[in-house]
């Protein structure tokens, strides 16, 4: 039973406090399958990469690593359409 226990709370844990019916997946945990993955795309002379609860990076493309650091996940709103809003913040200001 006390491990069942341990499972139960370490999977809350990892999907996030719904107190409030938004976990850090989404109201229904429907962000849940974009854990730990990362988009890139190239615009310009620039590669952006953003990592779905991580963070978003601008790059010079052909550059692998450093850049500017765009934010870090924060949360996803849900307006009264139920439209989702994925949210980075506290990012380098820009000049």
């Amino acid at each position: 039973k006390r491990s069942l226990t341990k499972s139960v709370e370490d999977l809350e844990n990892e999907i996030g406090d719904d107190s409030d019916n938004n976990s850090k997946y989404g109201v229904d945990g429907e962000l849940y399958f974009l854990r730990d993955t990362c988009h890139k795309l190239e615009s310009g002379k620039y590669e952006y990469e953003v990592c779905v609860f991580g963070k978003a990076t601008q790059r010079d493309i052909g550059q692998s690593s450093g850049g500017t650091h765009l934010g870090s996940w924060e949360k996803v709103d849900v307006d009264e359409h139920g439209r989702r809003t994925l949210k980075w913040g506290k990012g380098t200001k820009c000049w």
